[in-house]
């Protein structure tokens, strides 16, 4: 991720830190899926069925 943005690893590592206690998620996997949950980011799998339409 850290790549694609052009930001080091540390970056990427303390904003997904300060994202998951936002949210209240000991891990980056349930901290995405309580952000799907709450439509703070897309589904990524909706996305998909959308584009075959």
């Amino acid at each position: 991720m850290g790549k694609e943005l052009k930001i080091t690893e540390n970056t990427v590592n303390y904003h997904v830190k300060n994202a998951r206690q936002e949210l209240d998620t000991r891990t980056r996997v349930l901290g995405i899926i309580k952000a799907i949950r709450l439509k703070l980011i897309s589904d990524p799998s909706q996305e998909r069925d959308e584009d075959k339409d």
